[in-house]
């Protein structure tokens, strides 16, 4: 009866090694989750920042623009009209 506990007790325990490495084997798996989503933020943040910098000279080239296009509409009619 003693050495049928101590097989058993050894194959519970055999069990329990078991789920303790499959639990580490997950921990490490979720830390390099976590260190990828790390990552993956900041590659983000950085691609955020490049497309805020570009929207901004969009706007700064689109009002130049703006400002040409009503400059050549003013001189336009002082160009067409003839001098009297």
């Amino acid at each position: 009866m003693s050495e049928e506990l101590g097989v058993r007790g050894m194959s519970v325990l055999e069990d329990k090694v078991e789920e303790l490495a499959t639990l580490f084997e997950k921990e490490e798996r979720l830390a390099r989750l976590e260190g990828a989503v790390e990552q993956t933020d900041k590659r983000l943040a950085s691609i955020e920042g490049r497309l805020n910098h570009i929207e901004t000279r969009l706007e700064e080239l689109r009002e130049g623009m703006v400002k040409n296009f009503r400059w050549t509409i003013g001189t336009m009619p002082s160009i067409l009209m003839p001098k009297s």
